[in-house]
């Protein structure tokens, strides 16, 4: 699934970036798992609980355009 390959690919450069790099290198992965269209239920569950995790653990918010986009693909599921 797209959002554990963006949570591994933060986990691995963080342990090699530091600083300002590391908030270049989470835009991709933040950008992909936003974007990401889940196939079925489980897969939006899914997708929706990585992103609470991830605002909650950086103490952030989604961009009201992020927002929108996360709401219309987890719609037809909800």
């Amino acid at each position: 699934m797209a959002a554990q390959r963006a949570a591994e690919t933060l986990q691995q450069e963080k342990g090699r970036w530091a600083g300002d790099v590391i908030a270049l290198d989470e835009a991709a992965p933040r950008r992909d798992v936003v974007t990401y269209r889940p196939a079925d239920h489980r897969e939006s569950i899914e997708k929706l609980v990585y992103i609470a995790a991830y605002l909650i653990a950086r103490r952030k918010g989604l961009e009201e355009g992020e927002m929108a986009s996360v709401m219309e693909m987890a719609e037809p599921f909800g």
